[in-house]
């Protein structure tokens, strides 16, 4: 597994930028699948999360109807997308190499941008800097061009820092540095960590299902 290739010290250990999006799941979920109902919703969770179900709750919160699709979502992010990120990060730099951590947060001026926030894979336009020249306002183009600064430094290095670029800490585990790619781009601390510390947990119990009673 690849668990047991970063373990055993297997992996390819050069340094790395690694990421997801503050809206991954807006793109990728079927919207039939989106519990319409508070009630739905709950019998869901406790479904999934059994004895978990509770702090699910705390940390993903609906209390209405109109609030259980952020909710639903930003669960799904998370369980799909954004702890899966640190836990690579992690396991980067347990080896000798740096791991830069970025969550995109920019939401791409488009139409339905509302709905959409910052969806799946919206970053690599701004990394290509192959900008809608119709719709990219300045701060898209700033955006872009300081992702296309620590892309292009980071293959030349192995650092994406560079001159007239706000710093970017590579991760570590006490601090969990990111780059909050937004406008303008800024380093911050512990993405999501209460969220992503109940995904870990969750994730650990259901390797061993007779620590999870599924109701």
């Amino acid at each position: 597994s690849t668990r047991e290739i970063f373990a055993e010290k297997k992996h390819n250990d050069v340094p790395v930028i690694l990421g997801s999006n503050a809206n991954e799941m807006t793109t990728l979920t079927v919207p039939a699948t989106i519990p319409k109902s508070l009630t739905t919703y709950r019998k869901l969770v406790a479904t999934l999360f059994g004895d978990l179900a509770e702090e699910h709750a705390k940390l993903y919160p609906a209390n209405s109807d109109a609030e259980v699709r952020d909710a639903y979502l930003s669960s799904s992010r998370d369980l799909t997308f954004t702890w899966g990120m640190r836990t690579w990060a992690r396991a980067t730099i347990a080896g000798k190499s740096k791991a830069y951590l970025y969550y995109f947060n920019h939401v791409p001026p488009n139409p339905a941008s509302k709905l959409l926030g910052a969806y799946h894979a919206a970053e690599i336009v701004y990394v290509f800097g192959n900008l809608n020249q119709q719709r990219a306002l300045e701060e898209d183009k700033q955006v872009s061009k300081a992702l296309m600064g620590y892309w292009v430094n980071f293959a030349k290095t192995g650092n994406p820092n560079g001159k007239g670029l706000p710093e970017w800490k590579p991760y570590d585990k006490a601090n969990e540095p990111y780059l909050d790619i937004s406008s303008p781009p800024q380093t911050k601390n512990h993405l999501l960590k209460p969220q992503l510390d109940f995904v870990e947990k969750y994730y650990a119990m259901k390797a061993n299902p007779g620590a999870v009673s599924m109701r």
